[in-house]
């Protein structure tokens, strides 16, 4: 019997062009700080410290954690400092641009209440690379709360991401998950199947499809079109 349903964030719940995402996100971002750095040297910077973050293996410290200390290895002190100073205004306002390269699909809310209402655990397994305010803003992008998960993966709280096979083992370990219970939803063909070693149902989306040509293996493949039917008809 399946007990828990874990879902992808961006391509997934939330309809999304990744090029375009990062294009706009990263753009905006890099506006933002024109006048502390330039654009092109910040974007580049920002890259760096990410890739060192992501394949970290340092369970000490936190992604944010992880970045932030990479990052200001990057820079002067005056010029992270300044940074520093402006960061949580860009995300809580010019983040918003990086919208324009998202969607929204109808079916998506409906899907993730429908299996709270029936008492299933649901868990937000978003690569945890953006901070609170980008990933809160996200969801509210694809229509729902954060109220609505039982979990949502932080990019303050854990040490490793996707597509590091460590994150999904944090996430079993942090609820005792029996892997033969779990269902994972993505629509990267690599970085959410990958589950599947562990023992997971996989189920991938194809509508904002990343698949780099690595093996892979799906129980089910389908459209946000055809989600709700096939949640509907599994776990009643």
């Amino acid at each position: 019997m399946k007990k828990t349903i874990l879902f992808d964030l961006d391509g997934t719940l939330l309809p999304m062009d990744a090029q375009k995402f990062e294009e706009a996100y990263i753009g905006s971002l890099t506006n933002y700080t024109k006048n502390i750095i330039n654009p092109k040297e910040m974007g580049m910077k920002l890259w760096r410290a990410t890739g060192i973050m992501i394949k970290s293996d340092d369970k000490s410290m936190t992604n944010e954690q992880t970045f932030y200390s990479e990052f200001e290895k990057l820079l002067d002190s005056s010029t992270y400092n300044k940074i520093l100073e402006v960061i949580d205004s860009y995300y809580d306002n010019d983040f918003d641009v990086a919208k324009t390269a998202t969607g929204f699909h109808k079916d998506m809310p409906k899907v993730v209440r429908y299996l709270k209402d029936k008492g299933y655990r649901v868990i937000l397994a978003t690569n945890p690379m953006l901070p609170r305010t980008a990933t809160d803003k996200r969801i509210s992008w694809a229509g729902l709360n954060v109220d609505d998960f039982d979990h949502v993966t932080r990019f303050e709280e854990y040490v490793h991401c996707k597509p590091n096979p460590l994150y999904y083992e944090d996430i079993i370990s942090k609820f005792d998950l029996d892997p033969s219970e779990c269902v994972m939803v993505g629509n990267d063909a690599q970085e959410d199947m990958m589950t599947k070693q562990f023992g997971f149902e996989t189920w991938l989306l194809t509508d904002d499809l990343i698949d780099r040509g690595q093996e892979y293996h799906a129980d089910w493949i389908g459209t946000r079109d055809d989600l709700l039917e096939k949640i509907m008809e599994v776990f009643k």
